[in-house]
C-alpha cells in the first residue's frame, strides 16, 4: 500500500492537524518507506511510478487492465511483479452510502446503476487535501492517455473540492465464472435480489469498524461512518474498456477502496463551493472499503 506525497515532498497524512491522518499504531514515515510505497502527485512522476498492464481475457465484452507498480520498483524484496497499485486517500465525509445494496431502488433495470458512495472533502484543510486531488487528477490523465481515450484531452474535467468514490453494487453473472453472492438475510429483507433471477450478483461487502483509543481496529456496521467523520481509505483503480456499436472501444476508470478507516470522529461545515467529484465518463470511479473510527 502506498501513501500520497505532496509536491513539497511531505506525506499528505502528516499535513492534517493534530496528527489525525496517522493511525496510532502506524509509525512509517517518508524516510522508512520504500519508493514504491510513496505515490507522487505530479504527472511526470506518475509515469515513472506506475504502469497500466493489459488484463487477461474479456468478460461480457469488457476488458480489464491492471494499474501496477513499475517493474523498476519491483526489485525491492517486499513487492511482487505486477503487484496492483493501492494507495490511501484521507478526508472528511461529506456524503456516505455504504449499505450493501447502496442506492438500488429494487427495480431490475436499475441494478447496473446501483452504487455505494463515499464523498470526501478537506473541510478547509487544503494543504492536506489538495495534493490528493492533484495526484488523482494526474493518475486519471495517465490512465486515459495510456488507453488513448479522447477524454484525455478534456483537461477541464478536474476535481474541485471533493473526492467522490463509488462502488457498483451488482456484478453481472456469466456462465463459467465464479458468481458467489455475499448477501446475508438482513441485507435484503424484502427478497428483491432473488427476483433478479440470478442475472446479477452482489460479490463484495464493505467491512466497517472503528479505531479505539489504544489504536486497535475493531469491526462495526457501516452505520458507524457518518457525515463529518475523518476517514482513511485505501483504494485501487479498476480500469475497464468495452466495445460499443459506434467506437472501437470506450474506457472507464474506477477507484476502489480496499480498506479505509476513520482515524478520528469530528464535524465540519461543508465547503461553500461546489465540486464535480472524482469521476470518469461514463461509469465513474468505484470504491469498496473497510472503515473504522476512533471513539
Amino acid at each position: 500500500m502506498s501513501f500520497i506525497r505532496s509536491t513539497e515532498g511531505d506525506l499528505v497524512r502528516e499535513l492534517w492537524p493534530y496528527n489525525i491522518g496517522i493511525p496510532i499504531n502506524d509509525h512509517d514515515d517518508i524516510d522508512s518507506l520504500p519508493s514504491w510505497r510513496i505515490m507522487p502527485a505530479q504527472f511526470d512522476d506518475i509515469c515513472q511510478w506506475a504502469v497500466l498492464e493489459p488484463g487477461i481475457g474479456r468478460r461480457g465484452g469488457v476488458q480489464r487492465s491492471i494499474l501496477a507498480y513499475q517493474s523498476i520498483l519491483t526489485g525491492e524484496t517486499d513487492i511482487s511483479p505486477q503487484q496492483q497499485v493501492t494507495f490511501r486517500i484521507q478526508g472528511f465525509v461529506e456524503a456516505v452510502n455504504l449499505a450493501t445494496l447502496g442506492n438500488w431502488n429494487g427495480k431490475e433495470h436499475d441494478a447496473p446503476k446501483a452504487m455505494q458512495t463515499l464523498v470526501l472533502s478537506g473541510c478547509g484543510f487544503e494543504d492536506a487535501f489538495r495534493p490528493q486531488v492533484e495526484a488523482l487528477d494526474a493518475l486519471r490523465q495517465f490512465i486515459l492517455l495510456d488507453l488513448r481515450s479522447p477524454l484525455a484531452d478534456a483537461s477541464a474535467q478536474k476535481m474541485e473540492g471533493h473526492i467522490k468514490l463509488t462502488r457498483q453494487v451488482f456484478d453481472r453473472t456469466y456462465d463459467g465464472y465464479d458468481n458467489v453472492s455475499v448477501l446475508r438475510a438482513g441485507d435484503d429483507p424484502r427478497g428483491r435480489v432473488a427476483k433478479l433471477g440470478g442475472k446479477w450478483t452482489v460479490g463484495h461487502r464493505v467491512n466497517t469498524g472503528f479505531q479505539r483509543e489504544d489504536g486497535r481496529i475493531v469491526r462495526a456496521t457501516h452505520h458507524v461512518i457518518r457525515k463529518g467523520d475523518f476517514v482513511d481509505v485505501a483504494v485501487f483503480v479498476d480500469v475497464t474498456t468495452r466495445r460499443t456499436g459506434k467506437t472501437p472501444g470506450r474506457a472507464s476508470g474506477r477507484c476502489k477502496g480496499s480498506r479505509s478507516f476513520a482515524a478520528a470522529a469530528g464535524q465540519c461545515e461543508p465547503p461553500t463551493h461546489t465540486a464535480s467529484g472524482f469521476e470518469f465518463e461514463p461509469d465513474g470511479f468505484e470504491m469498496e472499503s473497510e472503515v473504522s473510527m476512533t471513539v
